[in-house]
């Protein structure tokens, strides 16, 4: 079939025709554009795609709108950037659901790692919690224990531990000190760490060892065969 004169066909028919051979007119602007293009299409003896002609024209750029032809001399571009190719918008969605799709993703992994940093941390709390209610039992053990014990065999301990007890009065005070002492790993000090201990101490005149023992005949007779007795009556 005889192809019509390119000064004589309309813009639209021009278009058809260089769509069914394959070529994108879509940066095309003006009629000269398509005069040219159809022109040097004809000239290198193009034909149009599975050898259809362009007596169906809504057939042709159906068929260019699939964006897989391919010509000669760099006219054999793909349809889908075609101006009139609904192809072009699949596409474009096709590029923002692959951005969405990457987006969601990275919100999925994102999330997955925050998930994780919460989970590490209430493991890590409930290692907290375990320890602390463990410290909590043995320090309720050790208590026990220590109220068994002497005034005296309690600061021993505790000096033997490195533990200062000048500032102890009341016996429940070196029951909490040498209980916590245990429980916190002071216990087993050496020679040395206790030499330190005692070096680092400042010298305080005024502070004298005090011994507390019963005072009965048998001692009120040692004291004052020794020296000078303090003798204090509490009165109700």
């Amino acid at each position: 079939m005889a192809l019509p004169e390119i000064k004589d066909m309309k813009l639209r028919e021009m278009r058809t025709e260089l769509e069914g051979y394959g070529i994108s007119t879509r940066s095309f602007l003006e009629k000269r554009e398509f005069l040219d293009a159809l022109k040097k299409a004809r000239d290198e003896g193009m034909t149009p795609i599975n050898g259809r002609s362009n007596d169906n024209p809504q057939a042709q750029q159906e068929k260019s709108a699939n964006g897989y032809y391919q010509g000669s001399a760099g006219y054999a571009q793909s349809a889908k950037y075609s101006t009139e190719s609904s192809n072009g918008q699949t596409y474009k969605r096709a590029t923002r659901n692959g951005a969405s799709a990457q987006q969601t993703k990275t919100t999925t992994t994102n999330n997955s790692h925050s998930n994780g940093a919460e989970q590490q941390q209430q493991r890590n709390g409930s290692t907290d919690k375990t320890s602390s209610s463990s410290r909590k039992q043995r320090l309720q053990q050790e208590l026990e224990k220590a109220k068994t014990m002497r005034v005296g065999e309690l600061r021993q301990q505790l000096k033997e531990m490195g533990i200062n007890t000048k500032a102890f009065f009341e016996k429940s005070e070196f029951v909490r000190a040498y209980a916590e002492a245990i429980v916190d790993g002071k216990g087993g000090a050496s020679g040395s760490s206790q030499q330190q201990q005692q070096q680092q101490e400042p010298f305080d005149p005024e502070y004298r060892d005090v011994v507390l023992q019963k005072f009965d005949a048998e001692a009120q007779k040692g004291y004052l065969l020794a020296g000078t007795i303090i003798d204090i009556d509490l009165k109700q």
